[in-house]
C-alpha cells in the first residue's frame, strides 16, 4: 500500500479557514506507472473515453501551435471547417470516404446537403492508441502541464487506486485535530485549494489514513479558478466565499504562491 505524504499550507481567515494542499511524491508516480494498465482495462468506459478525447484534442492543438516535443495520439481526430474540401453532390454518395490532408472523413448526403464528420483511422488499433496515449501522458506530466484532460485521467487512475486499497491519503498526525479546532469557532470554515483536481482532493481526504476528513472540510477549489501563482485566482476565491481579502490569512510552504 502506498502512503501519500501531504505537504500543505493553510489560509487562516477570521471567517473562513482554507487548507492548501500539494501531493506529488506518490500520486503522480502512481498515475504514471499505472496509466497503461488502467487504459487497457477501462478503455470502454464513458468517463475514460471523455478524457481520451480531451487528450487527443490537446495533442492536436499542441501540434498546430508547434509545441516542442508534442506526442501525437493515433485514433479519432477532430476536423475543423478550414481542413475540409468542397465535394460536389455529383461526386458524393452516402457513406463515401476520403482522406484530406491525412484526416479520415465520412461524407453523409441527406436532403441535398453534405455533412462532414470525423471517423476513426482504421489503421490505429487499440494497442496503438493506448501506446500513443501513454507516451503523451508521460510527456505532459514531465512538462508539468496542468491540462484539464490530463487531470481528469489522473483522477480516474487515482480513484481506482484508492478503491482497490493500493493507495491511502497520508496526512500528518496533527491535521485531523487542527481541522476540528479551526472549525470549532462559530462561523469559521475550512476550504481546500490545490493544483490537484477537486476529485483528487476529495479522494485524498475522504480515504486518508486518519479516516474520512471530508466532513471537516467545507469546500474545494482547483485550477478551474485559475493557477495558484496568479493573483486573479485568489480574487476569484474571495468572491466565491463572499469574504473580504483581509478576512483571509494565507499560509503556504511554496514561496511562489505568496
Amino acid at each position: 500500500m502506498e502512503e501519500l505524504q501531504l505537504q500543505f499550507g493553510v489560509l487562516f481567515p477570521q471567517k473562513e479557514w482554507v487548507l492548501f494542499t500539494e501531493s506529488k511524491d506518490k500520486l503522480f508516480p502512481y498515475a504514471e506507472e499505472n496509466v497503461q494498465k488502467f487504459l487497457e482495462s477501462e478503455w470502454e468506459k464513458d468517463d475514460v473515453k471523455e478524457a481520451v478525447v480531451g487528450l487527443r484534442k490537446l495533442a492536436l492543438e499542441d501540434k498546430d501551435n508547434k509545441v516542442d516535443g508534442v506526442v501525437e495520439i493515433p485514433g479519432e481526430v477532430s476536423v475543423s471547417s478550414h481542413n475540409l474540401v468542397n465535394l460536389s453532390l455529383n461526386e458524393a454518395t452516402d457513406g463515401d470516404s476520403l482522406r484530406d490532408k491525412g484526416k479520415s472523413l465520412r461524407v453523409i448526403v441527406h436532403t441535398h446537403i453534405c455533412y462532414w464528420c470525423p471517423i476513426p483511422f482504421q489503421d490505429a488499433s487499440k494497442d496503438d492508441q493506448i501506446s500513443g496515449l501513454v507516451s503523451s501522458v508521460k510527456w505532459l506530466m514531465s512538462s508539468d502541464r496542468k491540462a484539464g484532460a490530463l487531470k481528469q485521467l489522473q483522477g480516474l487512475i487515482w480513484k481506482q487506486g484508492y478503491d482497490n486499497g493500493d493507495i491511502k491519503g497520508h496526512v500528518y498526525d496533527d491535521v485531523a485535530a487542527a481541522l476540528e479546532q479551526w472549525r470549532s469557532t462559530e462561523g469559521q470554515k475550512v476550504y481546500i485549494y490545490s493544483s490537484g483536481s477537486v476529485q483528487a482532493q476529495k479522494l485524498l481526504f475522504g480515504q486518508s489514513l486518519a479516516g474520512d476528513l471530508l466532513p471537516r472540510i467545507d469546500g474545494h477549489f482547483d485550477t478551474a479558478v485559475g493557477a495558484k501563482q496568479e493573483a486573479a485566482s485568489y480574487t476569484a476565491i474571495v468572491e466565491k466565499l463572499d469574504a473580504k481579502p483581509e478576512e483571509i490569512f494565507f499560509l503556504t510552504d511554496i514561496v511562489k504562491d505568496r
